[in-house]
């Protein structure tokens, strides 16, 4: 979601946004996704990391109202995520800035056991060299 130039973004998508090569739930989904990218492409727009639904996950079709369908998983993998970048959810910072600290706290070894459940990491569609974020 965007809140007056202000992207809303979940911790976990953070490791989606790094392994996104434009497969998703639908083409509806893909396109959103990438909208959403290209939004985050610019380093000066300001990130805020949210509990709830981002823009990502208005497009999903697990999303139930205001209630992901993924339920404790999602919220796991955004807890591992935010205490690995040591952030709390509300924290607003630059694209760049999000970009690096998560680089730095994120490194390709440890991201297959932040994403461990997910899906899409269980049908091979994430791999380290497609890093992109």
């Amino acid at each position: 979601m965007v809140e007056t130039g202000v992207v809303k973004l979940r911790a976990h998508h953070l490791l989606c946004l790094d392994q996104f090569r434009g497969l998703g739930y639908s083409p509806f989904f893909v396109a959103n996704f990438r909208r959403v990218q290209q939004e985050l492409a610019d380093p000066e727009t300001m990130v805020e990391i949210t509990a709830g639904p981002d823009g990502i996950c208005m497009a999903c079709p697990w999303l139930k109202g205001r209630d992901c369908g993924r339920g404790e998983a999602a919220a796991r993998r955004d807890r591992l995520v935010l205490a690995r970048l040591g952030l709390a959810t509300g924290t607003r910072m630059r694209a760049a800035a999000l970009r690096a600290a998560f680089a730095a706290a994120c490194p390709p070894p440890v991201r297959p056991a932040l994403c461990a459940g997910c899906s899409w990491l269980a049908r091979g569609v994430c791999h380290q060299e497609n890093r992109r974020f």
